[in-house]
């Protein structure tokens, strides 16, 4: 993909949510198939004229979707990120109990690595998020920012009602889930591709329970 776009960058394009503003079948379809341009080829590997021949358009329509191939980045960032989140609280029902929140956490980021694309997804953050200095941050905002909402969010009526201390228990659930999010990565994005089974339930189960019994001691705490 080239960088270089003579069409101009609306600026308030990425502070507005794809899913808010609604994708069409056809820009989704452009944004898929980018990403697994981006994930197979790299930035600098990929380019728009085997972007628009991969969907069976001309290249100039391109832009009626995106201004710039950074642009286009940052929309499969943003939409894939929100999905994410979305699709690691489906079906979930709020916690009741501090101790319900490990096995939530874990539960939410097994669902999402088991997407389709989810992995093509994250190799494509790994491939692309230093090759230019906004990526990096469109890629925290996507993933950091939404992750440690999502924490708070967990955690906020406990700390409400003085159950736990806000920063333990934010720092506690981050590390859990990070755990999680490392074994996931390590199965299916950065090295061979391996079907999950056994040893990644107990693994699973078991950051789970660490995280039970964490939560429980910092609860404990004055």
């Amino acid at each position: 993909m080239n960088a270089e776009s003579s069409h101009p960058e609306p600026s308030s394009y990425a502070s507005t949510s794809l899913l808010e503003r609604g994708v069409t079948h056809r820009h989704r379809e452009v944004l898929d198939a980018a990403l697994e341009l981006l994930a197979e080829q790299g930035y600098a590997g990929a380019s728009l004229r085997l972007l628009a021949s991969r969907v069976g358009m001309k290249q100039p329509s391109l832009y009626h979707y995106f201004a710039s191939k950074e642009q286009l980045i940052e929309q499969i960032v943003a939409l894939y990120g929100e999905e994410l989140f979305a699709a690691a609280a489906q079906g979930g029902v709020a916690c009741t109990r501090l101790a319900d929140i490990p096995a939530r956490i874990v539960d939410g980021v097994r669902r999402v690595y088991e997407l389709p694309r989810y992995a093509l997804f994250f190799r494509m953050l790994f491939t692309i998020s230093r090759s230019h200095p906004r990526f990096g941050l469109a890629m925290r905002e996507a993933i950091v920012g939404q992750g440690e909402r999502a924490i708070d969010g967990f955690i906020a009526p406990f700390v409400a009602r003085g159950e736990i201390a806000e920063e333990p228990a934010r720092m506690a659930v981050r590390l859990l889930s990070g755990a999680a999010v490392q074994h996931m990565l390590e199965e299916l994005v950065l090295y061979d591709e391996r079907v999950l089974g056994p040893a990644t339930d107990r693994y699973l189960a078991f950051i789970a329970d660490a995280g039970r019994r964490l939560l429980a001691d910092l609860a404990a705490r004055p």
